[in-house]
Order: structure tokens, then C-alpha cells, then sequence
């Protein structure tokens, strides 16, 4: 699943102003990747300062519908 990885990084190269957590969201949207591959990578490439821990569940579930 490094491919989720590999569109996080170019998206975040080529839009600086985006956030991480924004960055992923496009990463990630209409190509079907599976709950544990998002969670994983969430977990991995967002900063955990841009959310609040309390959330994460309902923000994985988000990510899951895109």
C-alpha cells in the first residue's frame, strides 16, 4: 500500500498550503482502498496535532466513505 503514501507525498510537495489531513483525504478519495490500509496510513502520514484523539474513530470512518 505504499501507493497511498507515494499520492500523500506528491500532493503535499505540490500544495504546501494544505494541511496534512487534507492532503490525505485527497490521497485516498474514489480509489477504494481498504479500513486497514487507511487507518495504517492515516496513523503514519497525518500529524496528530491536526486532529484531537477523541475524534479519530468518527474522522477514520470519514476517511472510509471517500
Amino acid at each position: 500500500m505504499k501507493s497511498i503514501e507515494r499520492v500523500f507525498l506528491r500532493i503535499r510537495k505540490n500544495n504546501p498550503q494544505l494541511s496534512d489531513y487534507l492532503c490525505f483525504c485527497e490521497s485516498i478519495r474514489d480509489r477504494n482502498f481498504k479500513r486497514e490500509a487507511i487507518r495504517k496510513w492515516f496513523n503514519e502520514l497525518v500529524d496528530p496535532d491536526e486532529y484531537n484523539k477523541k475524534d479519530k474513530r468518527s474522522i477514520i470512518n470519514h476517511l472510509c466513505q471517500l
